[in-house]
């Protein structure tokens, strides 16, 4: 496994993160439960579209090895990007840790082995292993965008 793909991974684990944050928590604010209901709606797809993103680029065997680094970077990354802004950042560390928190953990480490599962053909016939620099410059941007909207929109929560 190359260093190029785990910090591509990395960096596509941090983006989707804010990505989830600025966009879920918006119903969220509206009302608890349909924030919720957009969580099991939205974040599935987001963190799926990710998982396969990084399974395209993976270049060392099996996509059931590759599909336990995503599963563990992406599960890592959130519980420590999440105790970091709602633990320290926002100060609320009792909205973590609930069983929809934890469901969601869950979940973010089982979608890149059903992505496997699904799209396992799919990845073996149609393999774009290419890491390009651009490919790290764009999901910076983006990253930086969605840590953006989300620091700008927490004033409304």
């Amino acid at each position: 496994m190359s260093k190029n793909w785990l910090f591509l991974t990395f960096l596509v684990g941090i983006s989707v993160y804010w990505f989830a944050n600025a966009v879920l928590w918006i119903p969220w604010i509206l009302n608890e439960l349909f924030g919720i209901i957009m969580m099991l709606i939205l974040a599935p797809t987001i963190w799926g579209f990710t998982s396969y993103y990084c399974l395209k680029k993976y270049s060392n065997g099996s996509f059931w090895i590759g599909s336990l680094y995503v599963a563990l970077i992406f599960l890592i990354l959130a519980i420590i990007l999440d105790w970091i802004f709602f633990g320290l950042y926002r100060n609320v560390p009792e909205q973590l840790y609930k069983p929809t928190t934890l469901s969601a953990y869950g979940l973010i480490f089982l979608i890149p082995f059903l992505i496997t599962l699904i799209f396992n053909k799919r990845l073996e016939s149609n393999p774009n292993t290419e890491i390009k620099k651009v490919d790290f410059l764009v999901i910076f941007i983006c990253g930086i965008i969605f840590v953006a909207i989300t620091f700008f929109s927490v004033q409304f929560w």
